[in-house]
């Protein structure tokens, strides 16, 4: 099997507003805080990147259709148990609380100090 299969066998598809991590990453982001159960909102490429370089714990990660040059670098660097959704681009914009976004968020457990 290809590394493209791989990823698109990963990807989960996603196409409810209603869908409880979706709606999740939309109160954070929309929130600009901490969503009810502790997870923060990250939109955007470099961020998403940073998070995943820092070692922060995602819960899920999503990814907009349109964006699957995005996908295909990001998701081999994402652990195997963190939830990688696709959502339609509608969906996903109204999600992540962006006027344009990136094509890339992620719910993030917020370091302790």
């Amino acid at each position: 099997m290809k590394s493209a299969e791989i990823q698109r066998d990963r990807l989960r598809p996603v196409t409810s507003r209603g869908n409880a991590l979706v709606k999740a990453l939309r109160q954070a982001a929309t929130r600009g805080e901490a969503s009810d159960d502790g997870w923060v909102a990250l939109e955007g490429v470099r961020l998403v990147e940073e998070a995943l370089r820092s070692g922060l714990r995602l819960r899920a990660i999503f990814f907009r259709e349109s964006a699957a040059a995005v996908a295909k670098r990001l998701l081999p660097q994402v652990s195997a148990k963190t939830e990688a959704l696709l959502l339609p681009d509608e969906v996903f914009a109204g999600a992540s609380g962006k006027e344009n976004p990136q094509g890339v968020a992620a719910l993030a457990e917020p370091r302790r100090s």
